[in-house]
């Protein structure tokens, strides 16, 4: 097993990346199935994933 470090910013940009192809993939599914979830559901929704853009910061 390697001993190096990844730079930070480097795991940062990983991250974001990772979060972003995520997200990308979902919404489209969550928008097409937006009409079957009421809006304390849609809203959990929408704040998981800023919860999860927010631990990338």
């Amino acid at each position: 097993m390697s001993t190096a470090t990844v730079p930070t910013t480097d795991v940062h940009d990983e991250a974001i990346a990772l979060v972003r192809e995520a997200v990308n993939a979902y919404l489209p599914v969550a928008r097409a199935r937006r009409g079957a979830m009421d809006t304390t559901t849609w809203t959990q929704v929408v704040n998981e994933v800023r919860d999860v853009v927010a631990a990338t910061n």
